[in-house]
């Protein structure tokens, strides 16, 4: 302390001296010629002079100012000593905090330990009754415990749940579990298991050398969703090898074609572009994912193989799809040529290159206007066409390596076929069947009663008029219509619609076991067939069940829904066509189907089908020359149906054996409906006709070209995804992919068997990246960006559309008509083709029934005069047609208004074929 008052002493006696020195220095200032500093006296007279008023103002001025100095120095000074005693209370206070929180951290430990080392001594001395189990290693959630995290997840475990399912399992098998995971991670493991099945699809793809490919579509929400499945050749298991082939010293089994869940991806649209670009960006981001793994590191794989390998397609027979067809084989042959033309530089001196390479770099120049509007450019654009230019050439040196393959190695290298899934066959079969018996029908017959709905029922009612006639036009009736009907009141897709509970009551009381209706409210598959055959079977249970639900009510009477379910049970001619609908599926639909889809692990592939087709066909044709194969009382399924097996529902065959002495047109209904069955036939199955593809395949190329028989797996994989939103309506895509590729690609097994502890920690990185990368909002953001692209497209066209009517409105304004018909004959020859079209279109506003525009502009000049001459004679004779408004009226006798609509456009009742008000009372 002594030695610090010194210092400020000597440090202030210095500044006493500086100061004095500046004061020295502001004398000659403060002291102005003319100016006394202070009060003198004379010498000689003694007389006082005062001090100069400016210099004694000056100086209290400065008086002033150095108090405020000085008190604002202590100032700081006292608060720099208040800061500096407050940081030290924080370090403090920080220090005891520390301390505080370490030793409630060691006691808790020490507690813990002690409480675990006392539980596992008393179990132990209990007789090892009781054990304890961690779910984690040094934070870390062992990689055993993530697959059963994985496990529980595809069992459908909500993930908030798997931790207590996990805890409670464990106390019941008298394991104590010491550890906790939280939704979070449960979630980023589930991710971890689609990272996992990502790199095993590539390792199998770039293993076989070869697969097809399948998809379909659907909308859920409004949304499109698109399914993708492909079929290689993997191992029945997977050994201890890494690569699952069988010349790879024996390590894993039997190569068998297996069909690998792809993922779900959703479009803007449902367009054929659309789809194949959704697989390549599957394929690209799938490869990406293995490349950056260590498996990737050690055996890279070019994404271009995907589409090279690509053998065939499956699908169904739509346009779209036969579009999709033709993209793919132009993808496949692209990637190829790529693919042979980066080999082809890797082998080649670059001095044998550098011509062609300076001929695409020039071609690049060219397009874009030469080195000066190269070099302006932006860098991301100047990429972009660098890349294009390097695919050019591969694709260009790829050509003249192609050029060098002998034929049989072109034939392997361009291998591709398409197959239809057997499943849409048969259903456009059936399809065949209805219009084949429509058609018997209009042979002068009395068909099936028409089941109209609720309004056209009232149009009906009210006698000849345009809206009767428009109700006759767009009613129907026939077998499928009642057993659409019928799934409505029996089985609504809608739970709280329909007779429901009350139905299969009533049947198990009656029967004694429980009747579930066939589910022809939603799209599924024969279920029109099921429900012809259902209702024939207990036909006289379904007419007591009915008249039961109507004197259930109060006012005992039908609603309009189950009054047209009673008229058409009782309708001979539509019992006939679902008699004839009923033999047709237990003669073909069902043996078909039961071929198709094989049995056990017995695979079907499509492209060996071809024989099964032509059977199918001529058995067909042999009903239709002899329906009595079927229908005499004798007949069985030795000959009847088409695999000669026992029918598949026998009472249904002889409820038509009972029906059939009172149905007295079944014979022809039934040969109609195989004819028209016989048409479809042989429009869908086209792929395997002589000279077709597949009919020049050999036996191991169709083993190679494997194509499930049916696209079942993505139809059930768009069905999980609609059921998986229904049980967690927030459920993102890549979760559900995550669980369902882990699932259905066997991935657990693959995990254990090729992946080393480095890819499980590339697995663990990657699955949070893609966590943060946000996919489901860009998704999001692209559907939102397209709808308003798609609108602002339609707008502009609307808009020019109606400047283009505008202007023809007005040019039309500006026309003379010429009204006498004379006159057009006398000099009509002389006008142009132009003119005489002008004044047609003058009367085409008031007259409806001139030909349309195409129709005249493809006329003669000759015959456009007289069109114009026979519309200006109808003109005059006031025989035009008034414009007509997009609604008609019409009145009926009971009264009110039916609101019919124009020809050709139906409302929502005739495509739901029920009206809301259908179900009530």
């Amino acid at each position: 302390m002594a030695k610090r008052r010194t210092v400020r002493t000597i440090r202030t006696a210095e500044q006493r001296a500086q100061s004095a020195k500046n004061l020295q220095c502001l004398k000659p200032q403060l002291n102005p010629p003319g100016h006394q500093p202070c009060g003198t006296i004379d010498a000689t007279s003694e007389k006082y002079t005062p001090p100069d008023p400016l210099i004694t103002a000056v100086r209290r001025e400065l008086e002033r100012q150095k108090a405020k100095v000085h008190q604002l120095m202590q100032s700081l000074r006292n608060k720099g000593k208040e800061a500096n005693r407050a940081w030290d209370m924080r370090d403090r206070l920080r220090r005891e905090k520390n301390q505080l929180l370490h030793a409630s951290r060691m006691k808790q430990a020490r507690e813990s330990g002690q409480r675990q080392r006392i539980a596992t001594k008393a179990l132990s001395h209990a007789g090892n009754e009781w054990s304890v189990s961690h779910l984690k290693h040094r934070g870390v959630v062992k990689d055993s415990c993530r697959a059963m995290i994985r496990n529980l997840a595809v069992c459908n475990v909500p993930e908030s749940h798997i931790n207590n399912v996990i805890h409670f399992v464990g106390r019941g098998l008298g394991v104590d579990v010491m550890d906790s995971v939280d939704a979070r991670t449960v979630g980023r493991i589930i991710q971890e298991g689609g990272i996992a099945s990502e790199i095993q699809l590539v390792h199998e793809i770039e293993s076989s050398k070869g697969h097809t490919i399948s998809g379909d579509g659907t909308t859920i929400k409004n949304l499109n969703y698109e399914a993708k499945h492909i079929t290689l050749q993997v191992p029945t298991e997977y050994g201890k090898a890494s690569m699952p082939v069988p010349e790879s010293s024996g390590n894993c089994t039997t190569m068998v074609p297996t069909t690998r869940f792809f993922g779900i991806s959703s479009g803007a649209n449902h367009r054929s572009e659309t789809q194949l670009q959704l697989w390549k960006d599957r394929s690209h981001r799938y490869y990406n994912t293995y490349n950056r793994s260590s498996l990737g590191i050690t055996r890279p794989a070019n994404e271009l193989t995907f589409a090279a390998y690509v053998l065939g397609l499956g699908s169904d027979h739509a346009e779209d799809q036969k579009k999709l067809d033709r993209l793919i084989r132009e993808w496949k042959t692209i990637s190829d040529r790529s693919i042979r033309g980066e080999n082809y530089m890797k082998t080649t001196p670059v001095a044998t290159l550098l011509p062609i390479i300076l001929e695409e770099s020039q071609h690049k120049l060219d397009r874009a206007g030469g080195i000066e509007a190269w070099e302006a450019l932006p860098e991301d654009v100047k990429d972009q066409r660098d890349r294009e230019a390097y695919e050019r050439l591969c694709r260009r040196l790829g050509e003249e390596a192609w050029s060098k393959l002998s034929e049989g190695d072109k034939r392997e290298a361009q291998l591709y076929v398409w197959a239809g899934c057997c499943m849409h066959k048969e259903m456009n079969s059936v399809k065949g069947v209805v219009r084949g018996m429509a058609s018997f029908w209009a042979n002068g017959l009395t068909g099936p009663v028409i089941l109209f709905n609720r309004d056209n029922a009232a149009a009906a009612a009210g006698g000849p008029s345009s809206a009767c006639d428009h109700a006759l036009e767009h009613s129907q009736g026939g077998a499928v219509k009642l057993t659409s009907l019928a799934g409505a009141l029996f089985h609504h897709k809608d739970n709280k619609r329909g007779q429901q509970d009350t139905f299969r009551i009533h049947f198990e009381r009656h029967l004694g076991y429980a009747v579930r209706f066939p589910d022809t409210s939603n799209t599924r598959f024969q279920s029109h067939c099921d429900a012809a055959a259902e209702l024939l079977v207990h036909l006289p249970l379904y007419i007591e069940f009915l008249l039961l639900i109507r004197d259930k009510k109060d006012n005992r009477s039908f609603n309009h829904l189950e009054s047209n379910v009673f008229k058409g049970l009782q309708d001979i001619p539509t019992l006939t066509e679902m008699s004839a609908l009923t033999l047709y599926s237990l003669a073909i639909t069902h043996p078909y189907m039961r071929i198709v889809r094989g049995s056990g692990e017995r695979r079907i592939n499509a492209l060996e089908l071809g024989p099964l087709h032509d059977r199918v066909k001529a058995h067909c044709a042999a009903i239709s020359a002899n329906p009595q194969l079927l229908l005499a009382p004798d007949a069985d399924f030795e000959k009847g149906a088409l695999d000669g097996k026992i029918w598949e529902r026998p009472e249904a065959f002889f409820a038509v054996q009972k029906l059939a002495s009172s149905l007295p047109h079944l014979e022809g209904c039934l040969v109609s409906g195989f004819q028209g069955a016989i048409e479809t036939w042989e429009r869908f199955s086209t792929e395997f006709s002589e000279g077709s593809t597949i009919s020049r395949l050999t036996e191991h190329e169709k083993r190679r070209a494997w194509i499930p028989a049916t696209n079942d797996h993505n139809e059930g994989a768009l069905g999980g995804l609609r059921q998986a939103l229904r049980r967690a309506p927030y459920l993102s895509l890549t979760s559900y992919n995550a669980r369902t590729l882990y699932k259905r690609n066997n991935t657990s097994n693959f995990i254990l068997a090729v992946l080393s502890p480095a890819d499980n920690i590339f697995i663990r990185k990657e699955a949070r990246r893609v966590g943060s990368l946000g996919l489901e909002k860009q998704q999001r953001q692209k559907q939102a960006q397209y709808d308003q692209d798609t609108v602002d497209e339609k707008r502009r066209k609307d808009f020019e559309r109606k400047q283009k009517a505008d202007a023809r409105e007005a040019a039309l304004d500006e026309i003379d008509p010429e009204l006498d018909v004379e006159v057009i004959k006398s000099i009509g020859g002389r006008w142009s083709a132009t003119n005489i079209v002008s004044q047609i279109n003058w009367h085409r506003r008031h007259d409806k029934n001139i030909p349309g525009r195409t129709v005249i502009q493809k006329m003669k000049k000759d015959d456009k005069l007289v069109q114009l001459i026979i519309t200006v004679e109808r003109y005059n004779q006031g025989l035009r047609t008034p414009s007509l408004e997009p609604n008609i009226q019409a009145t009926i006798p009971s009264g009110g208004e039916v609101r019919i609509l124009p020809k050709g456009q139906m409302s929502w009742e005739e495509v739901e074929d029920i009206d809301d008000e259908d179900m009530e009372d």
